[in-house]
């Protein structure tokens, strides 16, 4: 694929939620997640080689505190399970972290457990809220990875639908959703210097359900920021409008700083994993002038690009 598109292809994610089971063959351990990181430097070694300025992305997992090994494994551990194999061998093997912080019913800006959500439910653990991103970031540090950019591959909020499992969207009306969506781009825009591009789960699941004859209330389609018949549904209109006022700013010469560049990696040493902490520390949030935004892509599969240079190794992020 690098081969026949180079040149087209700005980046790939290898690899989406691999900690869930049925990602995975119906099966998942942390055993598991040393297969994933050789398959990712296998796949790394051979795109680098096709072409060296796509953007390699580690897939992003799914929030998850279940522990089954036929429905999935705990994100966070799963992660330090990659980052820990074989003397942390991925930490040449990538250059951007995937991450899925959905945040169910709960506004962005709250977290478990200091700034709990009031919604009526799913609401009792770390993993239910957008925040969730910062524990991520938390186990990159941890590992010394920071100096790799994160990316939200997947973020939204449910809204009414009648999927079992899925009930928590039911607490989220068109509005909410618009609003939840974008504060979260606001909360990335102001504070978390480390991401730079955010892509929405999802533009139009609902069209494809409606083409296929999907019931119109399938959680996959709840998630949508357009209805069945491509009209728009009010978060559409709220992430074109941050988009537009953001790219107003850019025009003013108004730039998001640190922004993303090739630099050059240094020497790690090597990181030997503690205790997990029982809480993350604080998110790293760097005083800077007025920042410009961070990519956007609403559509699934889409690719939103960050500048990679000539640089034949790790793109990498500076702080």
């Amino acid at each position: 694929m690098a081969s026949h598109f180079k040149g087209r292809i700005h980046a790939i994610q290898i690899w989406n939620e691999q900690n869930l089971a049925h990602e995975n063959g119906g099966f998942v351990s942390l055993d598991d997640a040393g297969q994933y990181v050789e398959l990712l430097a296998a796949s790394y070694t051979a795109i680098k080689a096709v072409d060296p300025t796509i953007i390699v992305v580690s897939g992003g997992l799914a929030p998850t505190r279940t522990n089954i090994d036929t429905v999935a494994v705990p994100d966070i551990d799963y992660l330090r399970a990659m980052y820990s194999y074989n003397n942390s061998k991925i930490r040449d093997y990538f250059d951007v972290q995937g991450v899925h912080p959905f945040g169910f019913a709960n506004p962005p800006e709250t977290a478990w457990p200091d700034n709990p959500s009031t919604t009526g439910g799913w609401n009792e653990d770390e993993t239910f809220y957008f925040r969730h991103i910062e524990n991520t970031r938390a186990v990159m540090k941890q590992f010394g990875l920071m100096q790799h950019q994160v990316w939200i591959t997947e973020f939204g909020w449910a809204t009414p639908n009648n999927s079992p499992g899925y009930e928590y969207g039911n607490l989220t009306s068109f509005e909410t959703q618009r609003d939840y969506l974008v504060r979260a781009m606001e909360m990335v825009y102001k504070d978390y210097t480390w991401v730079s591009n955010m892509f929405v789960w999802n533009l139009n699941f609902t069209v494809v359900q409606e083409e296929a004859g999907v019931d119109r209330l399938h959680e996959q389609g709840s998630f949508s920021i357009f209805n069945y018949d491509w009209s728009a549904r009010p978060a559409y209109l709220g992430i074109q409008q941050f988009i537009n006022s953001r790219r107003e700013q850019e025009a003013q010469g108004i730039a998001r700083d640190p922004v993303f560049r090739p630099a050059p990696a240094t020497p790690i040493a090597e990181v030997v994993p503690t205790a997990a902490p029982t809480a993350p520390p604080a998110p790293e949030v760097v005083p800077t002038p007025p920042p410009t935004a961070p990519a956007a892509a609403v559509a699934e599969g889409s690719v939103a690009t960050a500048p990679a240079g000539g640089k034949t190794n790790n793109v990498v992020w500076e702080e």
